[in-house]
């Protein structure tokens, strides 16, 4: 009785201090229901009050002057407890909701990442690179495929140092974005600091969503008209690069030195123009 009594307190005391967020980063909790279990909680403390009341008046009206006092005094201790009782349930809940609440200000040093609900939007939490991702929620990357006006394709050596597929070729730039950019933001600065191109000509062309990864990736295509030339490398990221013609890149994609998830995230993209 007395751990079905507690797992009751609990239970309405969670409802009225939970701090917890859905994916959406709102409160899971409706305002209706909480202001619903705290009318409950004051019902059974006014409840335990007017027992008591009750029972000394009639304990006063028989005579029993005494007993009553006795009566009366049972009856604040129990009250007491049970304020006491709320009062550490409370700081127990409130101490746990504080601990599962993400703070931008207690994330690790590095990079920030916004998260984002399936559905593409923001949610008002973010968290460190490194961190554990939400359930429910994700981060954001964005790729992009680079197209030469003269029908090539764009592929970046990868340091042989990176610990995922170093030394491999990759057909695309990309990364996470950081907390404040949007998708076009991030793809732009990411090609920039991969390759050192600037690209105006941006189509998105797909959405891939890793549920494992707990990753979004946006997917796009950039048409350039540079100097080939003018490709830059990125220390300790890319060692060299190569543009593939047509024919050439869809050898690329079929051989041992392409990345298998990146071609897995583009394949839509390669089956609609005969690459696979």
């Amino acid at each position: 009785m007395e751990l079905l009594l507690e797992g009751i307190l609990e239970g309405i005391l969670e409802l009225i201090l939970d701090s917890s967020l859905d994916a959406a980063g709102n409160k899971k909790a409706h305002w209706s229901i909480r202001l619903l279990a705290g009318i409950v909680l004051l019902a059974v403390f006014s409840a335990l009050l007017a027992l008591g009341v009750l029972c000394t008046v009639s304990v006063v009206n028989e005579g029993e002057i005494f007993g009553a006092v006795v009566l009366g005094i049972l009856f604040l201790f129990i009250l007491v407890i049970f304020a006491v009782a709320v009062i550490r349930k409370m700081r127990d809940i409130k101490s746990k909701n504080e601990s599962q609440t993400l703070k931008p200000e207690e994330a690790s040093h590095g990079e920030l990442w916004d998260l984002y609900t399936a559905d593409g939007a923001v949610s008002n939490m973010k968290i460190s690179r490194g961190d554990v991702i939400p359930e429910g929620l994700y981060h954001l990357v964005c790729e992009i495929l680079i197209k030469h006006a003269d029908g090539s394709y764009l592929c970046m050596k990868r340091a042989q140092s990176k610990t995922n597929f170093g030394g491999f070729y990759e057909a695309t730039a990309g990364g996470s974005a950081i907390s404040g950019e949007d998708k076009w933001q991030c793809v732009k600065r990411e090609l920039r600091e991969e390759t050192g191109l600037n690209c105006n000509n941006l189509k998105e062309i797909g959405v891939y969503r890793d549920e494992e990864k707990q990753t979004v990736y946006c997917l796009f295509l950039g048409t350039v008209d540079c100097d080939k030339g003018a490709v830059k490398l990125q220390e300790g990221e890319t060692e060299g690069f190569v543009w593939y013609t047509e024919e050439e890149f869809k050898a690329f994609l079929m051989s041992d030195y392409a990345i298998p998830p990146q071609i897995k995230r583009f394949e839509e993209y390669y089956r609609q123009n005969l690459y696979l």
